[in-house]
């Protein structure tokens, strides 16, 4: 996914195995992008938008506002409380 900005660093969200950072792409969408964590340590080189591996992207958006809420609360909420909040909208699936 080309990005022109990274606008928050590589953050790891241990509660959900994952490591997420938040872009601003070359067409002027925001995404939050997820790397799966490496259980040595760090994280693989690939970032995707959520469902970005299997051809979907939950995690884009048009507003920054609206991709830092949800950066904010991937790295901070569990998985059971991203699913009730963000289940119904197709933008979680547990693991």
């Amino acid at each position: 996914m080309p990005a022109n900005d990274i606008l928050e660093p590589e953050t790891e969200a241990e509660q959900h195995g994952l490591f997420a950072r938040l872009t601003r792409w070359e067409n002027g969408r925001y995404a939050v992008e997820t790397s799966t964590a490496l259980q040595s340590g760090g994280h693989k080189e690939q970032w995707y938008p959520i469902g970005g591996s299997v051809g979907y992207d939950a995690s884009v958006f048009d507003a920054e506002a609206d991709a830092r809420d949800y950066f904010e609360d991937l790295t901070t909420l569990s998985s059971e409380a991203m699913w009730e909040k963000y289940g119904e909208q197709g933008l979680w699936v547990t693991r």
